[in-house]
């Protein structure tokens, strides 16, 4: 069983293993994989993506999500000048959070979380808030976010779910007992989902 709280781990008798932040080699390459770049491409934007890792402090889960922003290594500069510019902060930035457990903000994330919610469309956006009902780690299959979305019909909805993993917002479950495909949402992430959704009036 691991767990990323504390209070947790000390309860049920486990130890607890410090992770740090990604160093410049290990962002790169995570981003480099993830942007699914070759061999001969890294070195034309190992630049703009180690600005990217320092930009973003080497945050594991803020890079995928910047990378599922850029897409397209050809966007890279593009993504990289919208981050420093701050570009989409001000909708976090107004939210009075308060996450749950041991949770606690992260700047990094903000910047790349806000940048993409910035950029998703409206329909994407209110999709995402409404994750937030989902209690952390729950799985989340096409049905139930049918029935939150309020879509006619699951395939829909599967649909709707596979984008917002390509934008690194869910992550696809592994090892469920199902016939179709369950995704869960990180803690932080579910965090700020449920505060826009409050925010928008829509809880």
């Amino acid at each position: 069983v691991t767990t990323r709280f504390d209070g947790i781990a000390r309860v049920l008798g486990g130890h607890a293993v410090s992770l740090d932040i990604l160093n410049d080699d290990e962002g790169l390459a995570l981003l480099s994989d993830r942007l699914r770049l070759n061999e001969q491409e890294p070195v034309q934007y190992t630049e703009a993506l180690k600005k990217l890792v320092t930009l973003l402090g080497g945050h594991a889960l803020a890079l995928d999500i910047a990378a599922g922003v850029i897409k397209k290594p050809s966007h890279i500069n593009t993504v990289l000048k919208k981050l420093e510019d701050e570009v989409g902060q001000g909708v976090l930035n107004r939210l009075q959070l308060h996450l749950p457990g041991e949770e606690e903000r992260n700047s990094n994330l903000e910047k790349s979380l806000a940048l993409s919610y910035e950029m998703m469309e409206t329909e994407q956006n209110a999709q995402f808030r409404a994750l937030g009902v989902f209690e952390a780690g729950t799985l989340i299959s096409a049905t139930a976010a049918q029935a939150i979305w309020g879509m006619d019909d699951s395939s829909t909805a599967s649909d709707a779910l596979s984008r917002l993993e390509e934008a690194s917002l869910l992550t696809e479950a592994t090892g469920a007992e199902t016939n179709e495909f369950t995704y869960r949402q990180h803690g932080l992430l579910r965090a700020y989902a449920r505060a826009l959704l409050e925010q928008a009036g829509e809880l």
